[in-house]
């Protein structure tokens, strides 16, 4: 199996693998089984590849590749694209090689195991040789897609990239000139300035047609032509850093091993949404002429960008110390913890010997203390424009040559287990070079004094400058430039093995690199004697700012603030909220952790409301040690507005018409079908008065009635109002009105010994009472509770026994007593329109007296007073007239 098919098989990880291995081994089967669709199966083993990407893309990441072994883990090589060891090159020395010196050959190599985030910075770093041929055509080093596979991509002056399905941008080491020219592969709808030999060229996706984006002939040419054997390897370094719409780019460009970088293009704007997933790609192609393109040493990674800085003296005598200032400053975005740590290293010249450092960290950093001989340690790290300073001390030796140079270089950089690369490797070394000295003269140990970043206005840490001299050197004056000021403890003259010391402190006024000079003045010969001065002002304290409160809000809803702008700094600051809420830096994800924000950011602050009404929710934002406090209060609780719970009987028939409509039907029923409507009561009579005789029935004692009157009620607003409050409720019944008006239908039959039952319907009113208070969030609960103490009214259905107490032989007084179904229906008002309503049932009592007269044979009237229990909150008195008509 080939170097790229094992690709495909080992790229996934955890159970997924397996999955991913047993179809790709059946597919491999069908495959040789099935040569008619070979090209169709071909292309599923690639998309099962691209599908089992298995990378978490994140903020912080490195992927790295050497290609010097046999092998590419996670890498999927085609066309004419092969890794040179062991065949050509020796195992660990070997290179991926795209294309040799054939004719229109395109080498493609995708990493399909490993992807990052399209939104984060990124640097890619890589070394190529491109020699042998006729000078044709190029390499692309390239981000695409990571759901896509490049497929399309053209050769020749394409560089097998454009065309290329998935293709974000593309780095071009562009020989022959045409990955710039419209004219050739890439299209008329890609752009550039036609054929330009030699450079190095940008381009965008291929959503954008490839579109060129910038190029520019490199000095000293990118390629070696019709050499030999392989020549020096020379070095790309691309960073990408994230813009409001896609990146700016830089690329740097070095000819050889240990050559200076030199800036080819600088923050050009790649204006194009990136995709949500990114990967690396590398391809090389050869058209009419050739090369051997081949690269090795790919590394993509988060850029984090270290300066190291040293200063020394000028001048050194034989046989005294010698000390050298080094200070590491981290001037990227990222923290550096210990796994990270760079690897700061100083190998003092043989000449200076004992030599011992201390280190001082700063800014949140941390080093270690102090050690012996050589300098080479990665024990310290670095948060975001921190740094640690290296006092370095060592004596140089007195059998020194005069007017020798002695040098003292030093480095700072990343390491391969760390996940950063450094984007801007031009500031990674320092050398300071010192001349040996025997005339008796006055010296200044170090030459330089350089400060790291120190907050404008605010004094900074003092450094130390030490002067010797012999022979009685005498200084006469010290005096400062700039924004630097000193004090010193010079006064007595300089011999062989004494010193001085002044101490500068930096305060700079403005933010910006600020310089300076110590001047000092004496009798030595070489007077005056002159230590540079260097620092940088910075300011993260940013201007003040503030929120606008948010007031009557709903209770317990998502509030965001207004956004302010961080103004009055030119560095990036820390950013704090207090706890409960959270924030958003320019309209990215809101986060609760404390941050970073740079100059220029908008922010936004979002906090739930209170659960309660009228209660502020205050959260404080910090920013560079200013805060400001967002407020969001409640609107207080809404009030129940003209709202009424009516109870009482159900339906639109009012009670005077319900008493009309069973008075004329009773009047026109027959004897024969009213006695149907009362057999229940004649049977129940019957039985009880007879129980051993047969049931009879006759229609001479069956009679109705009706009534009409008033009912009162025991309910009172007080009554309702306590019930509420006692459900929790703040509300309260300012009234409570009743119609008065009552009405009865029944029929009866009488039985013997002046005993009668009776069975009918009354009207007990209609109840309505004013609510007033905070409105409950449920009004459905609200009528609920609420008729739980107004119902009982409304509709009653009975049945009664009546006892007739003879007085005279027309006079008597009517007992009767019974139970009775009462059915309440409940509405809820707010003004003239009805919102919910229910009924609710249940059983009470009645009892009943008042005297009763006989007109005449077949007429009686009555004057009634009843007592309706319906409920303990709500019970009825009703006073009535009643008129009879008996069938005898």
């Amino acid at each position: 199996m080939s170097n790229a098919r094992k690709a495909l098989v080992i790229v996934p990880r955890g159970r997924y693998v397996v999955m991913v291995a047993i179809i790709h081994a059946t597919l491999l089967r069908l495959r040789a089984f099935v040569p008619s669709h070979r090209s169709l199966i071909s292309g599923a083993m690639v998309g099962l590849t691209l599908a089992a990407h298995v990378s978490t893309a994140s903020a912080q990441f490195k992927l790295r590749q050497t290609f010097t072994d046999t092998t590419a883990a996670g890498w999927t090589l085609s066309g004419s694209a092969l890794l040179t060891a062991p065949s050509i090159d020796n195992t660990g020395e070997g290179w991926l090689r795209l294309t040799d010196t054939g004719n229109n050959e395109k080498g493609l190599a995708l990493d399909t195991s490993e992807s990052f985030a399209g939104n984060v910075p990124v640097t890619v770093r890589f070394s190529y040789v491109s020699w042998g041929g006729t000078g044709a055509d190029g390499i692309t080093v390239f981000l695409y897609d990571s759901a896509q596979n490049m497929s399309g991509a053209l050769t020749g002056g394409g560089l097998g990239y454009c065309g290329g399905v998935g293709g974000y941008l593309a780095i071009g080491v562009d020989e022959y000139g045409n990955f710039s020219n419209p004219g050739d592969k890439c299209g008329a709808a890609s752009g550039g300035p036609g054929r330009v030999p030699e450079s190095l060229v940008l381009r965008g996706p291929l959503s954008a047609q490839d579109q060129y984006v910038t190029g520019a002939p490199v000095s000293g040419g990118i390629d070696n032509p019709g050499v030999a054997a392989r020549p020096a390897a020379k070095t790309i370094l691309l960073t990408l850093t994230p813009a409001t719409l896609g990146y700016t780019a830089t690329a740097l460009f070095q000819t050889s091993t240990g050559a200076p970088f030199q800036t080819v293009f600088a923050n050009v704007s790649l204006p194009y949404a990136a995709p949500a997933s990114l990967s690396v790609g590398i391809s090389g192609s050869t058209g009419g002429s050739t090369n051997n393109h081949e690269l090795r040493g790919l590394v993509a990674a988060s850029p984090n960008d270290l300066q190291l800085m040293m200063s020394g003296p000028a001048t050194v005598l034989p046989g005294t110390p010698v000390t050298y200032t080094l200070t590491v400053t981290n001037n990227g975005s990222y923290p550096i913890g210990v796994a990270d740590a760079p690897l700061v290293t100083d190998t003092l010249p043989a000449s200076i010997t004992g030599v011992s450092w201390t280190c001082t960290p700063s800014g949140g950093a941390t080093c270690t203390g102090s050690g012996a001989g050589n300098l080479s340690t990665s024990g310290l790290t670095l948060p975001a424009n921190a740094s640690v300073t290296y006092l370095i001390t060592g004596t140089l030796d007195p059998a020194s040559a005069c007017g020798a140079t002695v040098s003292n270089s030093a480095n700072a950089d990343f390491g391969s287990v760390s996940t950063f690369i450094d984007p801007d490797p031009t500031n990674n070394d320092a050398t300071v070079s010192s001349t040996v000295t025997c005339v008796v003269t006055l010296l200044a140990n170090p030459g330089s004094l350089s400060f790291g970043p120190q907050t404008v206005g605010a004094p900074s840490a003092a450094q130390n400058v030490t002067v010797t001299g012999t022979n009685g050197a005498l200084i006469s004056n010290i005096t400062t430039t700039g924004d630097f000021t000193q004090t010193n403890n010079c006064g007595a003259a300089l011999t062989t093995g004494t010193s001085c010391t002044i101490e500068v402190v930096f305060t700079p006024a403005s933010e910006a690199s600020l310089n300076g000079t110590l001047v000092i003045t004496s009798s030595a010969v070489s007077s005056p004697t002159i230590v540079t001065l260097s620092g940088t002002g910075t300011n993260a304290v940013p201007d003040a700012f503030s929120f606008v409160a948010l007031n009557n809000v709903d209770p317990s809803t998502l509030q965001v603030s207004n956004a302010i702008t961080v103004t009055g700094t030119n560095v990036p600051t820390t950013v704090s909220v207090s706890s409960g809420a959270q924030y958003s830096i320019n309209g990215g994800p809101y986060t609760s952790a404390p941050g970073v924000v740079s100059p220029g950011a908008l922010v936004t602050v979002r906090v739930t409301s209170s659960s309660s009404y009228s209660t502020p929710v205050e959260v404080v934002l910090t920013i560079g040690g200013v805060n400001a406090t967002f407020t969001v209060t409640t609107g207080p609780q809404p009030q129940l507005q003209n709202v009424t719970v009516t109870s009482g009987g159900g339906g639109g028939l009012s009670p005077w018409g319900a008493l009309a409509l069973a008075m004329l039907l009773l009047l026109r029923v027959g004897r024969r079908l009213l006695s149907m409507m009362v057999v229940v009561l004649a049977l129940a009579g019957v039985a009880a008065s007879r129980p051993s005789a047969a049931i009879e029935w006759d229609s001479s004692r069956l009679y109705f009635g009706g009534a009409l009157g008033e009912v009162t009620s025991t309910l009172t607003p007080s009554k309702v109002t306590s019930r509420l409050e006692a459900d929790g409720y703040q509300v309260r019944a300012t009234d409570v009105q009743r119609s008065s008006l009552s009405g009865s239908v029944y029929v009866g039959y009488e039985l013997p010994k002046q005993f009668a039952l009776e069975g009918g319907w009354s009207y007990l009113g209609r109840t309505r009472t004013e609510l007033q208070g905070a409105a409950p969030p449920d009004l459905t609960q609200l009528l609920y509770d609420a008729s739980q103490v107004t119902r009982g009214g409304g509709d009653a259905w009975f049945v009664v026994a009546r006892y007739r107490w003879l007085l005279q032989p027309r006079l008597s007084l009517d007992l009767r007593a019974g139970p009775y179904r009462w059915i309440t229906h409940s509405d809820l008002w707010i003004g003239s329109a009805e919102q919910l309503n229910r009924n609710d049932r249940g059983w009470g009592y009645v009892l009943g007296l008042g005297p009763s007269y006989v007109l005449s044979e077949h007429w009686v009237v009555a004057l009634n007073a009843n007592y309706f229990a319906s409920t303990t909150d709500n019970r009825f008195w009703q006073v009535i007239a009643l008129i009879e008509y008996h069938f005898r």
